[in-house]
This record gives structure tokens, C-alpha cells and sequence, in this order.
């Protein structure tokens, strides 16, 4: 799971974070950590639905909001 970079000779700092990100994200790393980074309770697939419904209607909301502002 560890994501290892080894820098090259003549490369820059800036590449080498750049490399170890783009491993971090095809080895899933990232998401997983940000997945696991607060404690959620497990909800029932019919209330995961309605959270979701819920969440599309403001952000369509806030979609439609942002034209007319």
C-alpha cells in the first residue's frame, strides 16, 4: 500500500511530488485514506437514496441559482 518515488538525477522537487501523487492515485491510496478519514455509521440503502435525492435537488438548485445571480 506504501507508494515509493525514488528521485532521478537532474529532476525537480516538484516533479518528483507530482510522480508520487499520480502513483498515490492509481494505487488508490488517496481516496482511501480521505474515505477512512471520519467515522460514519453504516445507513440502510433506502436512506442513502433519499440523502442523495435530496442532495441533487439543492445542488440542481444551486446550479439553476447560479445563472440568474
Amino acid at each position: 500500500m506504501a507508494v515509493a518515488v525514488i528521485r532521478r538525477e537532474g529532476e525537480s522537487s516538484e516533479k518528483v511530488i507530482g510522480r508520487w501523487k499520480k502513483k498515490g492515485q492509481k494505487a488508490r491510496v488517496i481516496q482511501e485514506v480521505r474515505g477512512k478519514r471520519y467515522f460514519s455509521r453504516d445507513m440502510s440503502m433506502t436512506k442513502k437514496k433519499k440523502v442523495a435525492v435530496v442532495r441533487e435537488k439543492y445542488r440542481a438548485a444551486r446550479k439553476k441559482n447560479m445563472f440568474y445571480a
